[in-house]
């Protein structure tokens, strides 16, 4: 591949570079089943922004579905191990570890709607960059708290 694909990812720019390298399987129409966002899935309440996985989901010729697939099922492998890795260079006083975590976390959080996750990444990289490790404990909590909200969505919305 000669492309690349910038941060934050959008559909429109996915769907480009697929088109461009996966093969094209004819022209038939692929359908598959596409969940509505309900009216409250923006709010931070909701641990997953379903719209963001619904983009993903909608790609032209079924890719959508595998994409997805994977998307998750790499979030629900990675998601534990990254945050318990942050954790530990909260712990040992390792800021530039605590921000490279937050950063990759940030990332796929953000990937696969987990909004308020992401933005707690965010908060998290952005302790890691000025060197404060020790105020990253309390958000560390926060965010301890909120993967296992969006690990469950994750697994109840997982394409089978």
């Amino acid at each position: 591949m000669d492309k690349y694909l910038s941060k934050p990812l959008t559909a429109d720019c996915l769907s480009a570079i697929l088109q461009r390298w996966l093969p094209q399987a004819g022209k038939a129409d692929v359908s598959w089943p596409v969940q509505s966002p309900r009216a409250d899935s923006t709010t931070s309440e909701q641990p997953v922004n379903r719209r963001a996985l619904d983009a993903i989901r909608q790609l032209p010729d079924g890719t959508g579905v595998l994409l997805l697939g994977k998307v998750i099922r790499a979030f629900l492998r990675d998601a534990p191990h990254r945050l318990a890795a942050m954790r530990a260079a909260a712990d040992a006083g390792d800021a530039e570890g605590l921000r490279n975590g937050a950063h990759r976390m940030k990332s796929s959080s953000a990937t696969v709607g987990a909004d308020r996750l992401a933005a707690l990444c965010a908060e998290l990289e952005r302790l890691g960059r000025s060197g404060d490790v020790a105020g990253a404990r309390s958000l560390l909590t926060t965010t301890e708290a909120e993967l296992p909200r969006v690990l469950a969505v994750l697994q109840d919305l997982r394409p089978r």
